[in-house]
């Protein structure tokens, strides 16, 4: 009866605690793999952001102790626009500060407010492949086998946080609701039944501590 998160046949697409935690605590070989690693990261630690919501952050996107954005699947599909709220953990914060980007609009600088939408789409996509290519790197540089390292991409972050989620006792309710992929029906008046507590209670279960 327990909530699965749907995988392939032949990959494996979440990574356990105890995986998650190792990776967190090792040291990347270089600048490529550290800033990887970092917004793989952030991914994780937000909820399983994709990452065209990640390059779509403005700086005024963090406000106070929380992120607040609209998924960028979802903009165009919904007559009532559902925001999405992420405490900022220490974690979080910390990857912010390592990784923003002062002279742009948005937080991280990948894309432009002068760029084309073929642009934007461009930038992202090639930022994607650039997380997937060095945090493979990362992954074997810390003793884990190529076959299993070369699998790990952008979307292990979002599928490790929600089994992880789901096997710290959250509910698929709750889960299914963050993740808000499409294929689940949700309302704002649902997300409003969960209190802000909720999601600081599990900000608190995803930190690391080593």
């Amino acid at each position: 009866g327990k909530y699965q998160i749907p995988t392939s046949d032949k990959v494996n697409k979440s990574l356990d605690e105890d995986e998650i935690k190792s990776l967190w605590g090792a040291m990347p070989e270089n600048d490529l793999q550290a800033k990887a690693k970092d917004f793989w990261f952030f991914s994780y630690f937000t909820y399983g952001m994709n990452v065209k919501d990640i390059c779509e952050l403005k700086h005024s996107s963090v406000e106070g102790k929380n992120i607040f954005y609209v998924r960028a699947k979802t903009k165009n599909t919904k007559k009532k626009k559902v925001i999405k709220q992420v405490p900022v953990t220490k974690s979080i914060a910390e990857i912010i500060k390592r990784q923003k980007d002062k002279s742009s609009d948005y937080l991280f600088g990948i894309i432009d407010s002068k760029d084309s939408p073929k642009d934007v789409h461009e930038k992202i996509r090639n930022f994607n492949k650039f997380i997937n290519k060095h945090f493979r790197e990362f992954a074997k540089s810390t003793g884990i086998d190529e076959k299993t390292a070369s699998k790990y991409g952008t979307y292990h972050a979002r599928h490790s946080f929600a089994t992880i989620a789901v096997r710290k006792g959250n509910s698929m309710e709750l889960i299914s609701e963050i993740l808000h992929d499409g294929n689940i029906r949700t309302t704002q008046s649902y997300l409003n039944s969960f209190p802000k507590e909720t999601f600081h209670e599990l900000s608190k279960e995803l930190e690391i501590i080593l």
